[in-house]
């Protein structure tokens, strides 16, 4: 009876045995299932970053090259020394490094070739000559390139737009006023050893102030283009860094050019490794990364792991698994022999479980810490739009706990038009499998608002189904300001230009008259000094003083406005008092008024005083007075006054005039407007008064305009706010 209840006992451990067995490799077929796919995840991540970082520097290094190209446009007569100096300050070795050089290639009119190698030959280049010298309609010249090394005086002089290449890649720059990539060449620069295949970014280079709204404007205004030459191996180091060290290392990484094939192939990271070939024992992903019409084809290749069933949290779970069904077993044979005994082995087998399962929670809180500390926002969503997880930063931007946010809709957190946004792009990543990438956007919560970009991946669970989407956020918000800065600073610059030019065309005109006449009169005096007495004399040189005289004001009030706009001529606080003021102008212009018989008053209560610049003060007034003077006729009255105003303090200077017609109302303080009509009696003036004025009172922080009616008079007011006036 013994013998047969042990040999039951024996059997029952085996059968134990063999079910535990059993339920151990399907356990470490699932996880092996679902280490795979993170793997995959995780490559496809990789991939992705790979190809984003790609197109972030291209397109950074097109925005340096349009900054070069402003830099060319706004700057006559760049010297060699001019673009060295350009370069060497941009420190594109540190900020982007992979670039052979930045360099200008010029167009060049058939018929001023030679001049135009003269002229470089002049320079200290007695050798130069523009590459190659067969005869051809067009011909451009590398004429400036940096670094001026070795390699890159290879290309000096060299003609691009004479190679097929090159040509349509600068055709469509200039043609569409963009950054183009040529394709694949090989570059003039590289000799016999460690020969790269490369490529070249153009951006077109046009006249200034031609208009370019249009194909043939464009190709009538372009005068050359800026450019970078790659060469491919350099620049994938310069931005990806060495493929032989960390996360690189197994991942194989080709860029074509247009198509797969060897003659348009770009780059390969790793020329001697075996996973690039078309095997089953690789994991590959392609891509296509477009740059403004220029395709380059990305694959990538990584090997399969063929022993992950024996490898990492697989095998150990096979071990554990086999020691346990070896320990079950073994437990229940021994306790139907000795209930005792198992009972301690099976408190000893409990204990060990414990201490799997705390390991395990200790590796599920580090893979939640290191995901927290991910420098962006990182999210996974329902196809309900609910969160199933989120990281420490995505709570924290709302102010809220990450389990606060875990399992609710999005649109308890978003205005309603923001959620169902956000709702039915995801489910475009949802539905076609397809990840969404480089998503720049503004992103607002209750205390945050930033610029984003964002990955959205969709996640596939062991079925093959999408249940979801994975999506990761990184800040943008400098880099889109410094964008704003870029493009405010040249709107700016450009609007400089054109009031820099219409006003010295002003200037020219206007001083042009005054000088006309101070040398007729001397010219005249000198020739007919022998036959002039003294009366005719100083006559004609009291003339010639009136007209200095006038060209002396107009610099004066030029030297004004000129310092007006300039940093270097601050506000000098102090205490104003207007009825002094106005006091101290009207003795001051009492001589022109009576010159008139023109009557000048004043009000000033005596709380109407601030804290303000008193020379700008006085300049303002003064200016606005003379004016009253000069178009008011004979008998007239000016009137002053100073009215306090809540939060400002109004000026008003007014007469019975002749008034202002409505149009010329409107351009009263236009720089692009400036006249000198005659006063009253034909006085003359420089036609800056009122300009003057205008930039004084806005250096306050005020507003200047005129009220006026032809016939009865104009009114001239301008406000300062007191609140801009204290010290």
């Amino acid at each position: 009876m013994n013998a047969f209840s042990n040999r039951n006992n024996l059997w029952i451990a085996i059968f134990i045995l063999l079910a535990g067995i059993l339920l151990t490799a399907s356990s470490a077929h699932y996880v092996e299932g679902e280490i795979e796919s993170k793997s995959k995840l995780e490559y496809s991540s990789l991939c992705n970053a790979i190809k984003t970082k790609i197109s972030t520097r291209l397109h950074e290094h097109a925005l340096l090259l349009r900054l070069t190209a402003s830099f060319l446009n706004n700057n006559e007569n760049v010297t060699r020394n001019d673009w060295k100096l350009f370069i060497a300050n941009s420190k594109i070795d540190k900020n982007l490094p992979g670039i052979l050089g930045v360099g200008f290639s010029l167009i060049i009119p058939k018929n001023q070739l030679q001049n135009h190698i003269t002229s470089i030959r002049n320079e200290g280049f007695p050798t130069y000559n523009v590459k190659p010298d067969n005869d051809r309609a067009i011909y451009t010249s590398i004429i400036y390139l940096e670094p001026f090394n070795d390699k890159n005086k290879r290309a000096f002089g060299y003609d691009m737009f004479s190679e097929p290449v090159r040509r349509k890649a600068m055709e469509q720059s200039r043609d569409n006023d963009i950054a183009a990539i040529s394709g694949k060449v090989a570059l003039v620069q590289e000799t016999q050893k460690d020969i790269q295949a490369g490529a070249l970014m153009y951006v077109p280079v046009y006249k200034r102030n031609f208009s370019t709204n249009t194909i043939d404007e464009r190709r009538a205004a372009i005068i050359g283009w800026v450019y970078s030459p790659y060469r491919l191996n350099d620049l994938m180091e310069g931005i990806l860094g060495r493929w032989n060290v960390g996360h690189l290392e197994n991942t194989s990484l080709l860029i074509y050019d247009d198509s797969v094939s060897n003659q348009s192939l770009l780059f390969n990271s790793q020329k001697a490794d075996l996973y690039q070939k078309n095997d089953s024992t690789s994991d590959k992903m392609n891509s296509t990364l477009e740059f403004n019409g220029k395709k380059w084809i990305i694959c990538f290749s990584q090997p399969k792991n063929a022993n992950l069933f024996l490898q990492g949290k697989v095998l150990l779970l096979i071990i554990c698994g086999l020691i346990i069904s070896v320990l079950l077993s073994l437990l229940v044979h021994l306790l139907l022999n000795l209930k005792g005994r198992a009972q301690k082995i099976a408190e000893n087998l409990t204990f060990e479980l414990k201490e799997r399962s705390e390991q395990h929670q200790d590796l599920s809180k580090l893979l939640e810490s290191i995901i927290d500390h991910v420098p962006g926002l990182l999210f996974y969503k329902d196809k309900e739009n609910r969160f199933v997880y989120v990281n420490k930063f995505i709570a924290l931007a709302h102010s809220k706990e990450k389990a606060e946010l875990v399992g609710k809709n999005i649109s308890e957190f978003y205005p309603e038009e923001v959620a169902q946004k956000y709702f039915l792009d995801d489910l475009s990543v949802i539905n076609s499998g397809i990840a969404k990438l480089n998503i720049e956007e503004p992103w607002e919560t209750e205390s945050v608002s930033k610029w984003l970009n964002t990955n959205k991946i969709p996640f596939v669970n062991s079925n093959g189904e999408t249940i979801g989407i994975i999506g990761i956020s990184m800040d943008i918000t400098e880099r889109k300001i410094a964008e704003e800065i870029i493009k405010k600073q040249n709107q700016d610059l450009l609007k400089l230009n054109e009031d820099k030019d219409r006003f010295i065309f002003i200037l020219a005109h206007d001083i042009k008259g005054p000088f006309n006449n101070v040398i007729s009169m001397l010219d005249f005096s000198i020739e007919n000094i022998h036959n002039s007495n003294l009366n005719d004399i100083e006559k004609q040189l009291n003339m010639a003083s009136v007209a200095a005289m006038k060209v002396h004001a107009l610099l004066e009030d030029i030297l004004i406005w000129i310092k007006s706009q300039s940093d270097k001529f601050p506000i000098v606080p102090q205490e104003i008092n207007f009825g002094n003021i106005f006091a101290e102008l009207i003795e001051n212009t009492k001589l022109s008024a009576a010159n008139k018989n023109i009557t000048i008053n004043y009000s000033a209560e005596d709380k109407t005083s601030i804290r303000a610049d008193k020379n700008m003060i006085i300049t303002i007034i003064r200016n606005l007075v003379a004016n009253a003077i000069k178009f008011t006729n004979a008998g007239g009255e000016i009137f002053l006054s100073a009215e306090m105003k809540f939060t400002e303090i109004i000026i008003t200077v007014s007469d019975n005039g002749v008034g202002i017609t409505p149009n010329r109302l409107i351009d009263l303080f236009s720089i692009t407007k400036i006249t000198t009509t005659p006063g009253t009696n034909n006085e003359k003036g420089t036609g800056l008064g009122l300009l003057i004025c205008k930039e004084l009172v806005e250096k306050h922080g005020g507003k200047i305009w005129a009220e006026s009616e032809i016939g009865k008079g104009t009114s001239f007011k301008f406000s300062i706010p007191i609140s801009n006036n204290q010290e």
